[in-house]
């Protein structure tokens, strides 16, 4: 009788320890959890990203000086173009709604 119980106790203590394991990995991936902080001077860097489905995104990465549109998808990565930085900045709502806001100041 004793060897029954004992048994018990060590399955529910494995299944307290597995649901633990398979909550983090289910709240890793939920909330995108990162274990490192990506850094702030790589040299590469994800600039933008887009959903096109569950498993399609488009990215924008920045290498060095160039930015790249990339195409994500279970099948790999693939460049899809180029692109060149914005060269002027947009304009400020301010600025849009009062244009001689910007002669003010």
């Amino acid at each position: 009788m004793e060897t029954g119980i004992q048994i018990a106790k060590m399955l529910m203590g494995l299944g307290v320890v597995l649901g633990v394991l398979f909550g983090a990995q289910y709240a890793l991936k939920r909330w995108g959890i990162r274990l490192r902080p990506a850094a702030a001077d790589a040299w590469v860097q994800v600039r933008a990203r887009h959903a096109l489905g569950p498993r399609h995104s488009l990215v924008v990465v920045t290498a060095g000086e160039k930015h790249y549109l990339l195409g994500l998808s279970p099948e790999g990565i693939r460049l899809l173009t180029p692109i060149d930085p914005p060269r002027d900045p947009s304009p400020s709502a301010a600025t849009v709604l009062d244009p001689s806001a910007e002669k003010r100041g």
